[in-house]
């Protein structure tokens, strides 16, 4: 399993925190046509499930936009090509026909994850929210290495490429 968050073009209603409401059954549909059509030329890959939106506390100027997660059921051995597709196509602002804000997604595994974070003039730190790594029988916090691969465009540098984070397990 794959799980996959994209910042959506689009703000965050508190309409969309209700699973049941007709604008989160709707959004669910529209990112659930729109990514199996992209996601369809990889093999084994199955139809996207478990699509929910939230706000992302500490996102600096993007606050507002709804982030979408969901799960990709695939085999492990699609995770880069599953990568390469999401990162190309979030970069043109587009999956499918659904608008994403470029510069932002994660993609997971149970071993490993790969995403992009956008730089903001002017922030100081964003919050990530990576469903990986947890277990029900792992510690509430646990503590991982991450590390800071490049910076695509702009005058941004990595200050640190080694970091530690600290995961909280949510209930």
């Amino acid at each position: 399993q794959h799980p996959i968050s994209l910042r959506l073009n689009r703000h965050f209603t508190e309409n969309l925190s209700r699973t049941d409401s007709r604008d989160a059954e709707q959004l669910r549909k529209e990112v659930s046509d729109n990514l199996n059509e992209v996601y369809k030329q990889v093999p084994g890959v199955q139809k996207v499930q478990k699509t929910s939106f939230r706000m992302q506390r500490n996102a600096g100027k993007r606050q507002e936009y709804a982030i979408m997660d969901t799960v990709l059921t695939a085999p492990r051995s699609t995770f880069p090509d599953i990568v390469k597709l999401t990162e190309k196509n979030v970069q043109s602002g587009n999956v499918n026909d659904l608008k994403v804000v470029p510069g932002y997604y994660t993609v997971a595994t149970d071993r490993e994850a790969v995403g992009a974070v956008e730089f903001q003039e002017g922030v100081e730190s964003i919050d990530v929210h990576v469903p990986l790594f947890v277990k029900d029988e792992d510690d509430d916090k646990k503590q991982l290495l991450v590390e800071a691969v490049d910076v695509p465009l702009g005058i941004a540098g990595i200050g640190k490429r080694l970091v530690n984070i600290t995961i909280i397990k949510e209930h």
